[in-house]
């Protein structure tokens, strides 16, 4: 029973499929994009993720997290800056969803990242909390 199915045009046909998929790589490649495009619509925060995994390789931070530790639906709001998070396209926008490190020389470990607005994230990126309290501090006196 079984050679008959190996030898069914249909199995040979994907046979020879496969064999000039594997020997052209740029075939590969374009079927490993697909299946990353695919899993990318599968979480929310998948181009987020590793986005943040490049960074933490170029910048030697630990890296440990895994797509299982981040939520699985995006959340609505930013919880710093209150604003609706809106998967982007391409260059993040100020309502993208963005990784924050609370304790950034810590890195990406489970219990050291929440998602946050790229905005929100962006206004912490250099400033330590004694500094974003003396921001806030002057402008209010000022206004």
């Amino acid at each position: 029973m079984s050679r008959i199915l190996s030898d069914s045009p249909q199995t040979l046909a994907n046979r020879v499929k496969w064999a000039r998929m594997c020997l052209n790589p740029e075939s590969m490649e374009m079927k490993r994009q697909r299946e990353r495009a695919w899993i990318a619509r599968q979480h929310p925060l998948y181009s987020v993720f590793h986005a943040a995994k490049a960074r933490a390789k170029k910048k030697g931070l630990p890296f440990t997290i895994c797509l299982q530790d981040l939520p699985s639906v995006l959340p609505e709001r930013c919880p710093v800056l209150d604003i609706p998070l809106q998967k982007g396209k391409g260059v993040p926008a100020d309502h993208s969803p963005s990784l924050d490190r609370l304790v950034p020389e810590k890195g990406y470990v489970p219990g050291n990242v929440i998602v946050v607005s790229f905005r929100a994230n962006s206004m912490k990126r250099d400033a330590s909390l004694e500094e974003l309290e003396r921001l806030v501090a002057f402008y209010r006196e000022l206004l």
